[in-house]
């Protein structure tokens, strides 16, 4: 009983100094950042500001478009934009097709140095003034992501807790455990080819968005077309197959 006395007699002291350390910070309500497609802002309520968002798939799975589509939303509402490249694969090219403003983008190439990459994105969580920061660990492979230290992204969460920002995490398989807030994993559906047999062009391809965190499984998908870019397809509720593509956007 006496040592319980002196902890919270040690607590208390330090709370009168330096503030409540102890206590859980409170979560500030906060209006979620629109991804540009709105089936998966239907889906997902759009991305929660002030916390972890993890895109996870497969090469080819849709990460990229996603992703794009996301950023070109936020430089259009006039957000900064931290994109930390850890094996140098961002093609401003393709960001700026898809309307994403390189003005408001900071990409920081690391040359495939992965402790490099998340020191400079605990600069930039910690440093604060972007809208969105994206590390992007889409190259890397999966056994070295695995060995990340879960320090690191409960340092992450706690830099944006209650901040009206967001932290993306680009990878191949779930790595964030706990620390996200929001998962998504992508999944590639359907590739539609036009033209005749020796020489097919691509028109469009369909992806997938599994919702795995909160709440437990759901769907939908959208395509990237490549005349006019993303469209929605439908909302799925449930491990049911995405309905055929309703609506053009």
């Amino acid at each position: 009983m006496g040592a319980v006395l002196d902890k919270k007699s040690i607590e208390a002291a330090v709370a009168a100094r330096v503030g409540n350390l102890f206590a859980p910070s409170q979560r500030v309500s906060q209006q979620p950042m629109a991804t540009g497609i709105p089936t998966v802002d239907l889906l997902t309520g759009g991305l929660p500001r002030g916390c972890i968002t993890e895109i996870s798939g497969e090469v080819s799975s849709g990460r990229t478009s996603f992703v794009a589509a996301v950023l070109a939303e936020a430089s259009h509402s006039q957000e900064c934009i931290a994109y930390i490249d850890v094996t140098d694969s961002l093609d401003p090219a393709t960001m700026r097709q898809a309307g994403v403003d390189l003005d408001r983008l900071l990409w920081v190439r690391c040359g495939g140095k992965l402790d490099q990459a998340l020191r400079v994105a605990d600069l930039v969580l910690q440093g604060g003034g972007f809208g969105i920061t994206v590390l992007d660990l889409a190259g890397v492979p999966p056994q070295w992501v695995r060995r990340i230290p879960m320090a690191y992204w409960f340092r992450f969460r706690r830099a944006v807790e209650n901040k009206p920002c967001c932290c993306i995490l680009v990878d191949q398989t779930p790595c964030a455990g706990t620390c996200a807030a929001l998962l998504l994993e992508m999944h590639r559906d359907e590739t539609v080819w036009s033209g005749p047999p020796e020489f097919r062009l691509l028109t469009s391809v369909r992806f997938n968005v599994r919702k795995k965190k909160p709440m437990g499984l759901q769907e939908c998908a959208f395509e990237s077309r490549a005349e006019t870019g993303i469209c929605n397809v439908s909302v799925t509720r449930g491990p049911r197959r995405v309905a055929p593509a309703s609506r053009r956007h």
